[in-house]
């Protein structure tokens, strides 16, 4: 009996001392930029719109959509292809998206070109300005780096779940200690103060910093390489053919076959053969909810599918909500409140882990040095 009580206390406290390496070595390795993700993810929630139910006269049927798109496409120069039509919040700009030739100061070859729809004037875009806004988003999406940044944000995101799931194993009180493991007492030495910020923050706030972490890798490395289920922006070929567009009778189609509704977003056929995918959501949902997507084709004549997002497997549903959860958006302002202040948990993880690791650090040495 004893030799067995023997091996479970081992066995247990190897398993604490592997995983307390592995999560001590992540965060010295991650802290810093988990950190610079954690402040600028805060930043962008700010400056981007804030959680709002769709209205009844949002994306109002008296919008000329073709209209629109004709305006915007002599605003750009050069050859363009419209790839997306985004209506109008409210009484914000109708946005259409082109697929440009590719450059150094636009390697992704989009522009976004936005129009008052009562006037058809095109509109200054904040997100195609420089300044603080522009540093916030390359930051955060790929630290500066492009391509290559983009992949080292996704691995930061991996790690940040790790340290979560280890998190929890080290953070595990004994038997006695629940109620002040999710406390802080402020008592002690630094050392002692600092684990318990470290280990309360992480309790707290470990659900939504892992969905956080999480839905942030799945935007970085997106399934099978293609774009982010619930991203909304087209990521065409670059061989997108101009074709002759019916917008307004294909979204006429798509408004008859789901009554009811209000229009949020058109894809527009790539080529001849192509269709239209129409995203329509019902008055009162969140803007950023996923909507239903319809498909109509390409000469605008007839409904040839209908995606319900709440009809679809549970998977596919996560994958469709992934960018609005990592966003803060499409569950109301609770939500959103919750992943505000879970951008500054990396700051706070960051600054009392590596503190503690300085302090033990120090403490060895001291040791190592008063030792004959």
């Amino acid at each position: 009996m004893t030799d067995t009580v023997a091996r479970s206390s081992f066995s247990t406290g190897t398993l604490r001392r592997l995983f307390g390496t592995v999560h001590l070595w992540i965060g010295v390795i991650i802290g810093i930029p988990a950190a610079v993700l954690g402040v600028t993810g805060i930043a962008l929630m700010i400056v981007h719109p804030l959680p709002a139910t769709i209205g009844a006269d949002t994306g109002a049927a008296t919008v000329n959509i073709d209209n629109v798109i004709a305006n915007a496409r002599a605003a750009v120069t050069g050859d363009a292809a419209p790839q997306q039509y985004d209506a109008p919040v409210g009484h914000q700009s109708a946005a259409v998206r082109f697929r440009v030739s590719r450059s150094d100061d636009n390697p992704r070859g989009l522009a976004r070109i936005l129009i008052d729809p009562a006037t058809m004037a095109v509109m200054d875009d904040p997100q195609q300005q420089g300044g603080i806004r522009r540093l916030i988003h390359d930051l955060h999406g790929s630290f500066m780096a492009g391509g290559d940044g983009r992949a080292w944000v996704g691995w930061v995101g991996r790690a940040m779940c790790v340290l979560a799931l280890t998190g929890i194993v080290l953070w595990w009180p004994k038997r006695g200690q629940w109620r002040a493991a999710f406390t802080i007492s402020g008592r002690g030495n630094t050392l002692m103060v600092l684990r318990e910020i470290h280990g309360a923050a992480g309790i707290w706030g470990l659900a939504v910093f892992f969905i956080i972490s999480l839905t942030g890798t799945v935007i970085a490395f997106p399934p099978d390489g293609g774009p982010a289920a619930g991203d909304s922006r087209p990521m065409r070929s670059d061989d997108h053919a101009l074709v002759e567009l019916h917008v307004d009778q294909a979204v006429a189609q798509a408004m008859t076959a789901v009554p009811n509704t209000v229009l949020r977003s058109v894809t527009l056929p790539a080529n001849a053969d192509d269709t239209y995918r129409v995203a329509l959501a019902r008055a009162g949902d969140d803007r950023a909810a996923p909507p239903t997507v319809v498909t109509v084709d390409g000469t605008a004549s007839k409904v040839t599918d209908i995606r319900d997002p709440d009809q679809i497997p549970a998977g596919a549903q996560f994958l469709l909500w992934n960018r609005p959860l990592h966003t803060g958006m499409g569950l109301g302002w609770t939500w959103w409140i919750l992943t505000l202040l879970s951008g500054a948990l990396p700051v706070i993880f960051a600054g009392s882990g590596i503190a503690m690791w300085l302090i033990k650090r120090r403490n060895r040495h001291r040791v190592l040095q008063q030792t004959p």
